[in-house]
């Protein structure tokens, strides 16, 4: 669980680090090479899913990531949404599983998108609602373009 980067100056150095840490690695060994390259990799991956642009800063957003490593076997079923043209993999996690110290939820405020009409909006609202959750529910002032 991390807070999402909106800054563009940090975001650019800490894509410049890991590229550089990796270009400064001397290895003469081709499998630890590829280890090291295929990590490098991952690392530029999984930091640029914390990044995201900075009209988007009001969101204060923070987002939990967990990477499914194909050599180790999981505990938990992977479970799929069909979207148009791919298939969405998640897990299911229960939140006092994530925040175990937490007092109450760790959900303070749900925003959505902006939305020509309000059913997104109130859709949440009425689940909510009918699972006896007390968490307000507004839209997003922010455009999808910016």
């Amino acid at each position: 669980m991390y807070k999402v980067i909106y800054n563009q100056v940090l975001q650019d150095n800490l894509m410049s680090n890991i590229v550089e840490n990796y270009l400064a690695l001397k290895v003469t060994n081709k499998a630890d090479e590829k280890y090291i390259l295929f990590e490098t990799k991952l690392a530029l991956f999984i930091t640029t899913v914390f990044f995201k642009h900075p009209g988007f800063e009001e969101e204060q957003e923070w987002r939990f990531m967990h990477y499914c490593n194909p050599l180790i076997k999981q505990n938990r079923e992977i479970h799929f949404n069909n979207r148009k043209m791919f298939l969405l993999p998640y897990k299911i996690f229960k939140l006092d599983e994530l925040f175990p110290n937490s007092i109450g939820s760790p959900i303070i405020e749900i925003k959505v998108g902006p939305q020509s009409n309000s059913l997104s909006r109130d859709s949440i609202r009425e689940f909510l609602k009918i699972k006896k959750i007390d968490i307000p529910v507004s839209s997003s002032q922010i455009p999808y373009r910016i």
